[in-house]
């Protein structure tokens, strides 16, 4: 029987006696004399109670030690269920009292080592579930034998009905068994032999999921001490074609969508098998839990296609439109995450929106009532969120929504500087920011100089490099305030945009350099003056600019708001800027281009 359910029918036969009335009255000092004369299962439940009560406890150190002594007095007799049952009441309370669990755990697994594998399989899961459990939560394996009666009963229970589960939950800590020098690649090996394709069609695709993702970080685990991956899939190919007839009548598309994440996140399956996935999941995109859909764009930034017209057009276009339908519906943190993943996470083939999507953030932003009502810090990512959505969405300059995001943000009294440094940052692309955003964000600058983090002076000297361009008063204060510190903070700004001195060049970007070798042109290849130039003419000032498709907004076919912003800046400083689309990309047609910017030395229109 599920824990939940027999502690629940365990419960409420307790209330029903008069053992329970008569311990549950009890101060904690007392459960100790109670429990040498209970049963087991009531010694049990005195911890449950014990756990209960220590919450409300004014002295927490002394009564979490009588809990501790009454545990260890249990632990040397404990059977399987009990041990199911105190595993999960330790790791749930890991993080509150760490050094009493902890030292439950170590006792645990001196005792488990000798006794797991006479446990049933579904109690030695459930040991070994809540186990990892606590492992996330901080804790650290002390018993080498532990660990690898954990791996053994992995081998012996490899035509259990639990595998998949088992195999999944002992995945996420490999970490732990490296740590203690027990060798799990070697079970893994044998596992991976073992485990054809023909065992998957006895399975849902659920149960699949969990052997893919223990395989996932297995691999991925691989990767990181120097395995080439591509010597390492053949698991995954073989797998393709039972895979499909699974998903053909998957019972839930989110099972459709862990397995996409299993094989995009490895960036192994065919390219047939990716788009026959990604068919079902978009014809059943209305049934994908809200927490699998928000994570959708997420996780195609990882999604690698020749055919940017099938990503665009296909995937994004009906993600798209299904954020749409469930905008209304959607609870307010959900919309902010999926607003910022909409822009942040498909970059490199651009991004699929439009004035509906425009509409309903002006239209949310605007609804005083419910945005007054929300915690601020939620107030405040939400606004910064659609703000570098906007931004990104080359709704640039709108006096209107800057003074309403503004606002929001003003509202806040003290924001983190991990709240206001982004929303410095996007708010500095703009021109018509209210003065009072500027105002109250100047006095900062000092604390986050102080903090004299990378990341911080990341920020501040992208804030600097867009707002010295400005014609504003109020942001020569900011500049008179950042300039003392210019060397150090753009330091660590470059360094983050150090480029390797060897890159790799694009077609587009070898038929200008034969252009420009042809005309006996001088350039040079990422240029930098503030901004990377992907190739400069340094003598007629005339920046170059291959604009691939994570550079425009779809399907519109313009320029985002970030290359807008670039493109301003770098003619402001007295570039002429000659940009390149991808859609023009044969020879002929670069050349035209090229030479109405240097021939004809106009200024180019984009």
């Amino acid at each position: 029987m599920a824990f939940y359910q027999a502690y629940t029918i365990f419960r409420s036969l307790a209330f029903k006696t008069q053992y329970f009335s008569r311990i549950s009255a009890r101060p904690i000092a007392h459960y100790s004399t109670l429990s040498n004369a209970a049963s087991e299962r009531e010694k049990m439940f005195i911890l449950y109670e014990l756990v209960r009560k220590i919450k409300e406890s004014k002295n927490i150190i002394s009564d979490i030690e009588q809990f501790r002594k009454i545990a260890e007095s249990n632990l040397e007799t404990i059977s399987h269920d009990n041990a199911v049952e105190i595993t999960f009441l330790i790791h749930k309370n890991y993080n509150s009292y760490e050094n009493i669990m902890k030292k439950l755990l170590n006792d645990l697994e001196e005792i488990l080592a000798k006794k797991l594998i006479d446990y049933p399989s579904d109690s030695v899961s459930a040991i070994i579930r809540n186990y990892c459990e606590a492992i996330l939560r901080g804790y650290k394996l002390s018993n080498k034998n532990f660990a690898e009666t954990m791996l053994k009963f992995l081998n012996m229970s490899h035509r259990d009905e639990k595998f998949p589960n088992i195999l999944s939950t002992l995945s996420s800590i490999f970490d732990e068994f490296s740590r203690l020098g027990v060798d799990y690649k070697t079970p893994f090996r044998m596992l991976e032999g073992s485990i054809t394709p023909n065992l998957f069609e006895k399975k849902s695709l659920s149960e699949v999921n969990y052997i893919l993702v223990a395989f996932k970080n297995y691999y991925g685990k691989q990767l990181k001490i120097g395995y080439r991956i591509k010597n390492r899939l053949p698991f995954f190919e073989n797998c393709e074609n039972i895979i499909k007839k699974l998903s053909s009548s998957a019972e839930s598309v989110n099972d459709v969508y862990w397995t996409l994440f299993n094989y995009i996140s490895l960036n192994t399956g065919s390219e047939d098998f990716l788009r026959h996935l990604e068919g079902i999941l978009v014809d059943k995109f209305s049934e994908l839990s809200d927490e699998n859909f928000k994570g959708f764009p997420f996780l195609y930034k990882g999604r690698y296609a020749f055919d940017q017209r099938y990503i665009m057009n296909f995937l994004f276009k009906g993600f798209y439109e299904e954020f749409l339908r469930r905008f209304k519906k959607m609870s307010i943190n959900d919309i902010s995450i999926t607003v910022y993943r909409l822009w942040w996470s498909n970059n490199q083939y651009g991004i699929y929106c439009d004035s509906r999507l425009n509409y309903l953030l002006k239209e949310l932003i605007n609804d005083r009532l419910l945005i007054d009502s929300l915690e601020e810090d939620l107030r405040y990512k939400l606004a910064t969120n659609i703000l570098e959505y906007f931004t990104h969405a080359a709704v640039m300059d709108n006096e209107e929504i800057l003074s309403r995001i503004s606002e929001i943000l003003l509202s806040h009294e003290n924001p983190s500087l991990n709240f206001l440094l982004p929303a410095a940052s996007s708010m500095a692309k703009h021109y018509n920011v209210p003065e009072e955003f500027w105002t109250k964000f100047i006095p900062r600058i000092k604390e986050i100089l102080e903090v004299n983090s990378y990341k911080y002076n990341t920020y501040l000297y992208r804030i600097y490099m867009n707002t010295k361009l400005h014609d504003d008063p109020i942001l020569n204060q900011l500049e008179n305030a950042i300039n003392p510190h210019l060397g150090r903070i753009s330091i660590d700004y470059n360094r983050g945009k150090l480029r390797k001195e060897e890159f790799n060049h694009s077609y587009m970007q070898r038929v200008v350099e034969d252009y420009l070798k042809r005309h006996q042109i001088k350039y040079e290849k990422e240029f930098y003056d503030d901004y990377y130039i992907d190739l400069a003419i340094p003598s007629m000032k005339i920046a170059i600019e291959i604009q691939g498709p994570s550079h425009y907004l779809f399907p519109a076919n313009t320029l985002n708001g970030k290359t807008i912003n670039k493109i301003r800046n770098l003619e402001r400083k007295g570039w002429r800027v000659c940009c390149i689309p991808y859609y023009q990309n044969r020879p002929p047609m670069i050349e035209r281009i090229l030479n109405y910017a240097i021939d004809r030395k106009r200024p180019i229109k984009y």
